[in-house]
């Protein structure tokens, strides 16, 4: 291999200055760094500008299709929460805890047979050692953001079963998906992710969006506002204010098994429910038959689409997975258009 001088790489850039430019990334690293890795570099210690040049050897030499993964995933929650949000729509004749009941016992159901074959089937011994024993500190951390998650993520499908009995499925998905802006601020208090000009500039129309579905008098010319509007706008945000510490949550989860918090979710879901719905008076077993194929693809579609945002967030940010999840409002005004026949008006 053609070595490469150190005066023919430009400290600042760490790219060739020389003919020798078609030479790639991992050669220079391969001639300037010797025969070790570009991920193993050890000694001797590196000054500054070398230790730039090899953090972007490393980052460049990681990229590939996996640098996708995390967004791929997440536009397919995106595709099944839409679906999830269209059938919820359909069964808004039911009290929202008691769909809950059932909805979050399917999911439970679904979460053990994926723990079982990670555990005897890929021979994943360590499958429960981010959690267990409960005596080391990272392990208990682990615990209290998995119960935080279950509570904020249960507490935001029942907001969002309430907040389509007063709004469309899309208006109230509009409001969901301004979860980004939150989730941007909060990843970058918390996960230390940089916040940028682009979600500054989102916020404000995310904002701007919100104000626009609660029909102002001033924009409808009307006397005053839909008062179920202001109910839906209000049940809606509140479900996005959840959304955003679930997707938070999610990320410090990151190294436990999706199938775990998805079953810790599921668990957490059906007790939630099962003991509001009793004490409401409003526990029922479902008897028609279109109503249990439609509790059952809800059960299907939101625990697939909770696998895809959990394991998405293993390959990327917080905050571009926020942003990317709000595509799920573009396809639900498709859905809503092709079998709801609702047209979008200006507004929308």
């Amino acid at each position: 291999m053609e070595s490469v001088a150190e005066e023919d790489i430009d400290p600042c850039t760490g790219f060739l200055t020389t003919n020798k430019a078609r030479l790639s990334i991992p050669s220079i690293a391969w001639s300037k760094y010797g025969r070790s890795s570009i991920t193993s570099i050890s000694s001797p210690p590196l000054n500054p500008i070398d230790k730039e040049i090899q953090d972007r050897l490393i980052s460049l030499d990681r990229l590939g299709w996996k640098r996708y993964v995390g967004l791929l995933l997440t536009v397919l929650s995106a595709i099944t929460f839409s679906f999830n949000a269209l059938i919820a729509k359909l069964l808004s004749h039911m009290h929202p805890f008691n769909l809950g009941v059932w909805t979050f016992q399917l999911m439970t159901l679904f979460a053990i047979p994926t723990i079982i074959y990670e555990r005897k089937v890929n021979k994943n011994e360590a499958i429960f050692e981010s959690l267990y024993p409960f005596h080391t500190k990272e392990n208990r951390k682990a615990v209290m953001y998995l119960v935080i998650r279950a509570f904020c993520g249960v507490n935001a499908l029942i907001l969002f079963f309430y907040a389509v009995k007063y709004l469309t499925v899309a208006d109230a998905l509009v409001i969901d998906a301004s979860s980004p802006i939150f989730v941007y601020v909060m990843a970058s208090l918390l996960l230390g992710e940089k916040f940028g000009v682009l979600p500054i500039f989102i916020t404000i129309m995310a904002f701007i969006g919100v104000a626009l579905i609660t029909r102002p008098p001033l924009l409808t010319n009307e006397v005053e506002y839909n008062l179920d509007n202001l109910i839906g706008v209000a049940l809606a945000f509140s479900c996005m204010l959840c959304i955003t510490f679930t997707i938070i949550t999610l990320k410090f989860l990151e190294n436990v098994f999706h199938g775990i918090v998805n079953l810790v979710f599921g668990l957490w879901g059906t007790l939630q429910c099962l003991l509001v719905s009793f004490l409401c008076g409003t526990l029922s077993i479902p008897t028609e038959w279109p109503d249990m194929w439609k509790i059952f693809a809800t059960a299907v579609l939101f625990y697939l689409g909770q696998a895809f945002i959990t394991l998405a967030l293993k390959y990327e940010d917080a905050g571009p997975v926020g942003l990317l999840r709000s595509t799920e409002v573009i396809f639900c005004f498709v859905w809503q258009f092709l079998f709801l026949d609702v047209v979008p008006d200006i507004y929308r």
